[in-house]
């Protein structure tokens, strides 16, 4: 069976990590912070791929974010 996937419109999700709980109203600086690709469309695709299919994943992507994206879907 083939399995496309397509995506109108890809994100990015960014993952800030903090030593302490966060404080409102004060400095909260990270000790660090994760991005990865983060529509429905991709994650579903990543998922498929992960039970074994193999699914075509479409998105419309340009620039550097776009660029970013296609990095976590290329073969």
């Amino acid at each position: 069976m083939k399995i496309a996937v397509i995506t109108l419109n890809p994100g990015v999700d960014r993952i800030v990590y903090l030593p302490d709980p966060l404080r409102p109203g004060t400095m909260n600086r990270s000790t660090h912070t994760v991005m990865n690709q983060g529509s429905k469309g991709a994650n579903q695709a990543m998922m498929l791929q992960r039970l074994g299919e193999q699914p075509t994943y479409y998105a419309f992507t340009g620039g550097a974010m776009g660029d970013f994206c296609e990095s976590f879907t290329r073969d």
